[in-house]
């Protein structure tokens, strides 16, 4: 347990690390945020240019609690090249669970300093619709993991998968709305992601985290049909080529 936590505490040191980085880099993506509206303001009077820059900060924080949990595909890359995974695979708890386990520190961390902060000024944390905020996060982070984890498992055929990694990454980012809030896409093209998960990795947890939108039923439905559907498929998908696996460490 003692050296559990030593690890513990490392891992911790190295994200305060990522956070002081990701404080110094928000004002600039802040200021190129602004500017960039600000010359497409001129011919669009409905771009609120205040909403987008701080949308654009709690993005980059949702990105930073998510972070950790695209790492799976990496892990998985290296434990199945290396035969690591051998150690893992005999342990009382599944691999993927003890991964994603593994990570929740920085999220609870999160949690932690968003609490603090509904505290100082005096909000009801344990209301419905701070609680529903947080199923969403729950959600954002879980999708992430799973699809770096389906990402990853390529590893048993694959040398190296990071390319596709960072490929699917971009796609993310570009459906999820880290890059452009999703209300600023083609009506269309809205309306269809509408019922893919992508939305509810940022844009949705960031507008309810705004209090631009509130969390109806079909959000909490459709969110959580996804999960269980890539849960689903993440378990058939690791059962079928752990069967194949052989150690390839030394």
């Amino acid at each position: 347990m003692l050296a559990f936590s030593k690890i513990e505490l490392k891992k911790m040191k190295a994200y305060s690390g990522q956070l002081s980085s990701l404080l110094l880099t928000l004002p600039i993506k802040a200021i190129l945020t602004y500017l960039i509206w600000a010359n497409l303001s001129t011919y669009n009077y409905s771009i609120d240019l205040q909403w987008l820059v701080f949308y654009s900060i709690i993005v980059s924080f949702t990105e930073f609690i998510t972070m950790p949990y695209c790492e799976i595909a990496y892990n998985l890359m290296q434990d199945i090249h290396t035969g690591d995974l051998d150690m893992y695979i005999v342990k009382p708890i599944h691999y993927l669970c003890y991964r994603f386990i593994s990570k929740l520190h920085i999220f609870f961390l999160f949690v932690i300093v968003m609490m603090l902060l509904k505290i100082v000024y005096k909000v009801n944390i344990f209301s419905f619709h701070n609680i529903s905020i947080l199923y969403f996060y729950i959600i954002s982070v879980s999708y992430i993991y799973v699809i770096f984890a389906m990402v990853g498992i390529l590893s048993f055929k694959f040398e190296n998968i990071l390319t596709l990694r960072d490929n699917i990454w971009n796609i993310i980012r570009l459906l999820a709305g880290s890059i452009l809030p999703l209300s600023y896409y083609p009506f269309n093209i809205e309306k269809i992601l509408k019922f893919l998960p992508f939305e509810y990795i940022y844009y949705k947890p960031v507008i309810f985290t705004q209090n631009i939108a509130l969390p109806t039923s079909f959000d909490f439905v459709i969110s959580g049909l996804w999960l269980i559907l890539g849960i689903f498929l993440l378990i058939v998908i690791w059962n079928k080529s752990i069967r194949h696996y052989s150690s390839q460490g030394g």
